[in-house]
């Protein structure tokens, strides 16, 4: 109840989910897709984490062409905010993925960033957000991590997510 309260005190717009309880096998966090800015995808960067998801077998993943065709109709830049809740539980349904991974590329002081976004697709809830520094040269380290990222963050919500906290609007 603490953390909940510290969260209706921020004067920003705020959300969370809970995770369910699961055990060591995921079960409601199986198909997956991975949808990326034109950037990612020319870097090649979106195939690799593709690849690297690929060597867990128990991950099923959207087809590519499949996603290409269904994300023509969603505008790819709210998918990686809090306003893009409804697009990825729409992109889920259409391609009956579970889970969303969006890569997205953020340029911040002359630096290039690519922003991690792992969504559940039933609540549309953005599960983890992160911002990892794309370096020249280190397209495999960061690959790792991603894959390494999303991984955890499909274990700790191994059932999904069954509750969405928010607070807006506070002042």
């Amino acid at each position: 109840m603490k953390h909940l309260f510290w969260l209706c005190m921020m004067a920003v717009p705020v959300g969370f989910a809970l995770p369910t309880a699961g055990g060591t096998a995921p079960p409601g966090m199986d198909a997956w897709a991975v949808l990326s800015s034109k950037k990612v995808e020319e870097s090649g960067l979106a195939d690799l984490v593709t690849v690297g998801l690929a060597r867990d077998p128990s991950m099923k993943r959207v087809d590519r062409d499949r996603l290409r065709e269904a994300a023509k109709e969603l505008a790819f830049g709210t998918m990686l905010g809090a306003e893009g809740s409804g697009q990825r539980r729409a992109l889920g349904h259409i391609l009956k993925a579970d889970a969303l991974v969006v890569l997205g590329d953020e340029p911040v002081d002359g630096r290039s960033l690519v922003r991690l976004v792992v969504s559940d697709t039933r609540c549309g809830a953005r599960l983890r957000t992160d911002y990892l520094l794309a370096e020249p040269g280190q397209t495999q380290a960061l690959t790792r991590t991603i894959v390494a990222r999303i991984a955890e963050t499909r274990q700790r919500f191994s059932g999904g997510c069954w509750q969405v906290a928010a607070c807006t609007g506070l002042s």
